[in-house]
């Protein structure tokens, strides 16, 4: 039914569940998981250039970050120890909802699997929404 399965998390301590179903669902339907990170754009480079910081010094920092993210997540899928499970983890930087649905596209998911994080407060999410809604 389902060949593949895009799990999309902040890897908050909020967000485990959402992993461990699409854990689950990737496992039942032997399709392969797709764990994505998307770290939200603060600046472009052209932003960076303006404000004269050193887009070589951002885009390391980036690269750890994307090293942390992609240990942490495999550090995840490992804990829920299911043999044989096909896993991709893509780090991806730009805007939440809309880097989701583009990869959902790109790789033809059948389904995406979003955690409920409750990092914004009451009023920024009333307001701006969240990536779930």
């Amino acid at each position: 039914m389902f060949k593949k399965i895009i799990c999309a998390t902040d890897l908050s301590n909020l967000d485990p569940n959402s992993i461990v179903k699409a854990v689950q669902l990737a496992s039942q339907f032997d399709a392969t998981l797709i764990l994505l990170k998307v770290f939200e754009e603060f600046m472009n480079k052209d932003e960076m250039e303006m404000l004269r910081i050193k887009v070589d010094s951002v885009q390391t920092v980036y690269e750890e970050k994307a090293l942390k993210a992609k240990s942490k997540m495999k550090a995840i899928i490992d804990q829920c120890s299911q043999d044989n499970l096909q896993t991709k983890y893509p780090i991806k930087e730009g805007k939440a909802s809309k880097v989701i649905f583009q990869e959902a596209a790109k790789e033809k998911a059948d389904m995406i699997v979003l955690g409920a994080s409750h990092k914004a407060n009451s009023l920024s999410k009333l307001i701006l929404g969240t990536t779930a809604s």
